[in-house]
């Protein structure tokens, strides 16, 4: 797994049926949600956005689901299935899709205290 998100820049938690994380690789978008944490408003719009990413309903025969982040980040779920029993989920992300050009709209909301024009932060 690690392998896997070093190659593509993509972060990768694994949880089982009970909700009890069993892997956590994270990526360089690391920084970027890590800037999103020092203010206060999207540091709770982050925690809610994980904590329905890590509970959203989804069965063995789920299909992978897609989330995208307030801040344009995206994340992928996927059912982790064996002959037909769900045993967790695969995380993917966060991650850039490739249509993400700037940062989103809503995000001005958050300005002064978050700068979306900060280099390395959240302009593309």
């Amino acid at each position: 797994m690690r392998s896997f998100s070093e190659l593509f820049g993509i972060g990768i938690k694994v949880f089982d049926a009970e909700g009890n994380k069993i892997a956590d690789v994270r990526a360089s978008t690391g920084d970027h949600c890590g800037y999103l944490f020092t203010v206060h408003p999207t540091q709770v719009a982050c925690t809610n956005l994980v904590n329905r990413i890590r509970t959203v309903e989804i069965s063995a025969t789920s299909e992978p689901l897609t989330i995208d982040c307030f801040s344009g980040l995206r994340y992928r779920i996927i059912p982790v299935v064996y002959e037909g029993s769900l045993l967790g989920r695969f995380i993917f992300g966060p991650f850039a899709p490739a249509d993400l050009r700037e940062p989103p709209a809503a995000l001005r909301q958050y300005e002064p205290q978050l700068s979306i024009t900060t280099p390395g932060r959240l302009s593309q």
